[in-house]
């Protein structure tokens, strides 16, 4: 943004990108999506730099190694080299007295990234089968658009509250007054002052993802990751011509969105209070109870187990539950979205009745909000959040 905006851009884009509380979300989690960040950046301005100078060569393979990573980081960068794609045709198109200059280099590049990606083809091709059994698929309707959208800007937990709807649109209205106040055409390819940076970052990756989102009917906010930084560069060039329009309210403004973005990071004030890990505690009170030769550990939802292995720190348990995802939902069709399947409490029987107790971790999740009921002594419960731990006894003349 100094490089091709102004200084003050800048600043509010970097503040913004910094406090946005999907990034305070996600980039935090051990996953990909502090790698995801960073590829981003750096694709937008590898490409900026490739639609400012299109005859450089050292620029064309840089961004080709640049968005092969962002792509093998996460797969849904693809509706960010969309959008780049998109872009380059509408700009041969514009210049067609020498769109084979433009049009030859932009495909080998395109080559270039395809090469990349082609060792890892076969892994995405496993993804796309084992998908319908561990994704809870649902059609994307004109409402759920809309929460991702509120997702995007404020924090899930709290979507539904004044501030949330308020801080929504003031966000989405900076970013729609600067697309509307500026040009629609990006002119000024070189300088400070290009008005279609906002369209390159934000407005047509936005085009993208949304079609991707409706495609493969993704309705979780961390598919828009990808946008996080084009949001920050289409507020900082909005706030920028509403600075223009009413120079005595710029500061403020600007004071407004980082302050309200500020009041995220207080507890208690527009998001509820931190809840504390209870993962930790209710582990270590089975590490403490457990007989390794006698019990078994449930989980509801399977999934679980990976979190409850991660905390725990005991003597090896027999786990019910599902460590490897492919292997559970999709080789030995267990229901993702009912937690395990029809015949769950069945099974569970049949599996613990040689036991002394069964231990059972509850959380709720998607279709599955009341924990399953086991036909023996309850003679222990514990809630810690939203996190229940259930004790059974399994009386001597019921055991196998």
């Amino acid at each position: 943004m100094q490089r091709w905006r102004s200084d003050a851009e800048a600043l509010v884009a970097g503040a913004v990108v910094a406090l946005l509380p999907t990034v305070a979300r996600y980039a935090v989690e051990a996953r990909a999506y502090s790698l995801l960040m960073l590829m981003t950046v750096a694709c937008i301005a590898a490409f900026e730099y490739v639609y400012r100078h299109p005859r450089n060569r050292l620029a064309l393979a840089g961004y080709a190694l640049v968005a092969g990573a962002l792509f093998l980081t996460f797969y849904f960068g693809i509706a960010i080299l969309a959008a780049h794609n998109l872009i380059w045709f509408v700009r041969v198109l514009r210049h067609r007295a020498h769109w084979r200059q433009d049009l030859l280099p932009w495909v080998i590049v395109q080559v270039g990234i395809g090469v990349l990606v082609l060792p890892w083809f076969p892994g995405l091709l496993y993804q796309l089968e084992v998908a319908p059994a561990t994704t809870f698929a649902q059609e994307v309707n004109a409402w759920q658009l809309f929460a991702l959208a509120l997702g995007l800007i404020t924090y899930p937990t709290s979507s539904v509250t004044l501030f949330a709807i308020w801080l929504f649109a003031l966000f989405w209205s900076i970013m729609i007054y600067g697309l509307l106040r500026c040009s629609l055409q990006a002119r000024g390819d070189e300088g400070r002052g290009d008005e279609g940076l906002k369209l390159r970052a934000f407005w047509v990756p936005l085009l993208m993802t949304g079609g991707l989102v409706i495609v493969l009917q993704a309705s979780m906010v961390r598919y828009l990751m990808v946008l996080v930084p084009g949001v920050a560069i289409a507020t900082a060039i909005g706030w920028h011509a509403l600075r223009q329009r009413f120079p005595r309210h710029g500061a403020m403004l600007a004071g407004g969105v980082i302050g309200c973005l500020l009041l995220y990071r207080l507890p208690g004030i527009v998001t509820p209070p931190r809840v504390e890990p209870v993962w930790s505690e209710l582990s270590a009170l089975v590490a403490q109870h457990a007989n390794p030769h006698h019990d078994t550990v449930v989980f509801q939802p399977p999934f679980e187990q990976r979190t409850f292995a991660y905390y725990y720190h005991g003597p090896a348990l027999r786990l019910l539950g599902a460590h490897h995802y492919d292997e559970f939902y999709h080789v030995q069709e267990y229901d993702f979205t009912t937690s395990w399947n029809p015949n769950e409490l069945d099974e569970i029987i049949r599996a613990t009745r040689e036991n002394q107790y069964v231990w059972v971790f509850f959380k709720p999740f998607m279709l599955r909000q009341e924990p399953f009921a086991l036909p023996y002594d309850l003679i222990g419960h514990w809630k810690l959040g939203n996190l229940e731990l259930f004790r059974y006894e399994i009386a001597p003349g019921e055991r196998q």
